[in-house]
C-alpha cells in the first residue's frame, strides 16, 4: 500500500464551497485506494471525528496558524516577492511538521492541495528526491487576479489587487518547474497555465459529483417561477455576480413575471445583501444542505463575470437535473453546450431571455434536465474521477523506481 500524505490550506469538512468539496472528494478517493494521511493549517477542528467516520485516513494533523486577511500582514507583504494570499500559508515551524510525518510515516507521495502550499511542495523537492510531490490546482491563481483587477472599480483596490496580479504571475509561473505532476481542474486552466509555463507537463483532473447524492429530486414540488443563486459571498464574483443580476435582469423578471421568487442561497451575505430582502427575495445565510433549495426552484442561475477553475455548484445543480443559466465565464471549464444542457447568457438581454423562455417552455426545461445529467455522469461523476485520479497516483508510484 502506498503511503499519500494530503497538504491543504484548512480543515476541509463539511464540505460547504467549491473548494472544500473538491478537497474531500480526492480525500475520499485517495483514502479508498491508497494509505492516506491528512496535514492541514488551522487549529485542531472538533469536526475531525465526523471526518474519519466519513473517510478511512489514517491519521489526521494540523497546525494552528493565523490565516485570516489583516491590514498589518497586508502591508508587511509590500516589499516581499511572495504574493499576500499566498505568503501567509508559510512558516518554517510547519514545514518541521510536515518533514517529521513524512519520516515516521514513511511516506511515498506528497499530494499539494492549492497552490497556496507549493511552497512545502518545494522544500519536500529539496529533502526528499525520491518522493513524488503532486501540485492540485483549484483555479489557476494569475487569471483569478486579472480578472478581479478588470471588474474592480475603487482606485485603492485596484492598485493593491494590481500588485497581487504581478506576483502571483510570477509566483505560479515559478513553481510549475517543480512537481512531478500538476492536475489541473479543466482543459481552460491547462491552456491558461501553458501560457506562462508552455513546457510543463499537466494533467486534467475535473471535481467529481456524488450523483448519488445530486440526484433528480424526482417528488419534491418545485415552485412556479422560481430561481436560486447559490455560494459563498464572501468570493467577491459570488457577490458581484449577484448584485450585477439585482441592477440590471432582476426587475425586467418581476415585471414580465410579478410572482417570481429569488432565493439566495449561502454563507457569508453581507448587510448590503440583505437589504434586498422582501417577500419575493430570500436570503437565507449558510443551510447545511444546498440539496432542497436546488431541487425546488426552476432555474438556477450562475451570473458570474470573474473568478476562475470550475464552478462545482453548477455540476451539482446538472447533477440534479435542474435548468441552469450561466455566463460563458460561470461555466467555463465544463463541457458544456449552450441550449443542450444549459443556456449560456452574457448580457442583461441574454439573462432576461434565458430565465423568461425557461419560465414559459417545460419541453425545453425537460430537455436540458435531462442532458445536463446525463453530462455529469458520463464526465463528472465519482466514479469517473476515481478511476483517473487512482491510475495517475499508480503512475507516479511506478516512476519511482525508473
Amino acid at each position: 500500500m502506498y503511503n499519500i500524505l494530503f497538504l491543504t490550506t484548512r480543515f476541509p469538512y463539511p464540505p460547504d464551497d467549491g473548494g472544500k468539496i473538491d478537497t474531500l472528494t480526492n480525500l475520499k478517493i485517495l483514502a479508498k485506494n491508497f494509505s492516506l494521511f491528512l496535514f492541514y493549517i488551522g487549529t485542531q477542528d472538533e469536526k475531525e471525528t465526523k471526518l474519519k467516520k466519513e473517510v478511512k485516513i489514517q491519521g489526521i494533523y494540523n497546525y494552528s496558524k493565523d490565516t485570516k486577511n489583516n491590514i498589518l500582514g497586508i502591508i508587511k507583504n509590500i516589499f516581499s516577492p511572495k504574493p499576500y494570499t499566498i505568503s501567509k500559508y508559510h512558516s518554517q515551524e510547519i514545514y518541521k511538521k510536515i518533514k517529521k510525518i513524512i519520516k515516521n510515516k514513511n511516506i511515498n507521495i506528497v499530494f499539494v492541495d492549492h497552490l497556496h502550499m507549493a511552497y512545502y511542495g518545494k522544500m519536500i523537492k529539496q529533502d526528499f528526491p525520491k518522493i513524488k510531490v503532486v501540485l492540485r490546482e483549484h483555479n489557476v491563481e494569475y487569471i483569478f487576479w486579472k480578472r478581479i483587477l478588470k471588474e474592480e472599480r475603487d482606485i485603492f483596490k485596484k492598485i493593491f489587487f494590481w500588485i497581487q496580479y504581478r506576483k502571483v504571475l510570477n509566483y505560479e509561473k515559478k513553481f510549475f518547474r517543480i512537481f512531478d505532476e500538476y492536475l489541473m481542474i479543466s482543459p481552460v486552466d491547462e491552456k491558461n497555465i501553458k501560457k506562462i509555463s508552455p513546457q510543463v507537463r499537466t494533467k486534467i483532473l475535473p471535481p467529481a459529483v456524488d450523483t448519488k447524492k445530486f440526484n433528480l429530486s424526482n417528488g419534491i414540488r418545485v415552485i412556479p417561477h422560481s430561481i436560486v443563486v447559490l455560494g459563498n459571498f464572501a468570493w467577491l464574483p459570488n457577490l458581484n455576480g449577484v448584485f450585477w443580476f439585482f441592477k440590471n435582469v432582476w426587475s425586467i423578471i418581476k415585471r414580465d413575471f410579478p410572482n417570481t421568487k429569488l432565493f439566495i442561497v449561502g454563507k457569508n451575505p453581507p448587510e448590503e445583501l440583505k437589504k434586498y430582502q422582501d417577500e419575493d427575495v430570500s436570503v437565507t445565510g449558510y443551510v447545511d444542505d444546498v440539496r432542497p433549495w436546488i431541487a425546488k426552484v426552476e432555474v438556477f442561475i450562475a451570473p458570474l463575470f470573474s473568478g476562475s477553475g470550475i464552478r462545482i455548484k453548477i455540476l451539482e445543480a446538472m447533477a440534479m437535473g435542474k435548468s441552469i443559466i450561466s455566463t460563458s465565464l460561470g461555466a467555463e471549464g465544463i463541457d458544456i453546450e449552450n441550449m443542450k444542457n444549459i443556456i449560456i447568457a452574457d448580457n442583461k438581454e441574454e439573462f432576461v431571455k434565458g430565465v423568461e423562455l425557461l419560465f414559459t417552455d417545460k419541453k425545453i426545461q425537460e430537455n436540458l434536465s435531462k442532458n445536463a445529467r446525463t453530462l455529469v455522469e458520463r464526465k463528472y461523476s465519482f466514479e469517473v474521477i476515481e478511476k483517473t485520479l487512482k491510475q495517475i497516483i499508480e503512475n507516479l508510484f511506478l516512476k519511482r523506481f525508473y
